[in-house]
Parts: C-alpha cells; sequence; structure tokens
C-alpha cells in the first residue's frame, strides 16, 4: 500500500470524523496524527478493501480514549485541588476566605457549581 497516497485519500474524513466527536479542532488534529501513524505502523498488514472501517473504528477508538482520559483528568484535578494540604478556606475564625469564594466552583471542588455555605 502507498503510505502518502492512502493519506491523501483517507486524512479528511479521519479528520472530520474525529472533530465531530471530540468538537475540537487541536485534539481532532492531534488525534488524525495519531491514527495516520498507526496507519503507517501497521498499513502493510491492513486489506486495501477494509482500510476505510478501520480507519474509522481507529479513529473512533482513540477519539473515546482521549474523552476518557479528560473526563478523568477532569475529576482527578477537582479532587486534588478539593483536599489540597497547602490551601484552607476556612478562617482561625470559621468564616470563609472571600479569595476562596471568588475562585470558579469547580477549582473549589464544588460538584454542582453551588457556592459553599458557610457553617
Amino acid at each position: 500500500m502507498d503510505f502518502e497516497a492512502a493519506v491523501r485519500r483517507h486524512q479528511r474524513r479521519v479528520y472530520t470524523f474525529a472533530r465531530y466527536l471530540l468538537a475540537s479542532r487541536e485534539e481532532a488534529e492531534d488525534v488524525t496524527q495519531e491514527v495516520l501513524l498507526r496507519l503507517w505502523r501497521h498499513g502493510e498488514s491492513l486489506d486495501p478493501e477494509m482500510l476505510t472501517g478501520w480507519l474509522l473504528r481507529v479513529t473512533r477508538n482513540a477519539c473515546f480514549d482521549l474523552l476518557r482520559r479528560r473526563r478523568s483528568a477532569g475529576a482527578g484535578m477537582v479532587a486534588i485541588v478539593a483536599i489540597g494540604p497547602d490551601e484552607s478556606a476556612a478562617r482561625p475564625s470559621g468564616e470563609l476566605d472571600p479569595a476562596f469564594c471568588r475562585r470558579p466552583a469547580a477549582s473549589r471542588g464544588v460538584a454542582g457549581g453551588d457556592p459553599i455555605d458557610a457553617p
């Protein structure tokens, strides 16, 4: 299989599908590059008649992997910020620090975006 010809033929379709699934131009470009690299590595063993289906399946899987990483990284970041040892939201008097309250809800570890109520 001629790799360059396959790239010219399928690159736009791979990118469009990734962009649809990810809704991000930059991430779709990254996934497209990753998928085409896999094509370069495995192209000789692929049946040319099955190539389009293989590329779309690999693209879908790469997008789903990225979405899973994005979701778990976002959840982990909230948990880390919410339990950060060097940062306290409460003052010795028990009232919330105003600077902490001005931060976005996600960075305060608030699940639904609701403000934190002072006790």
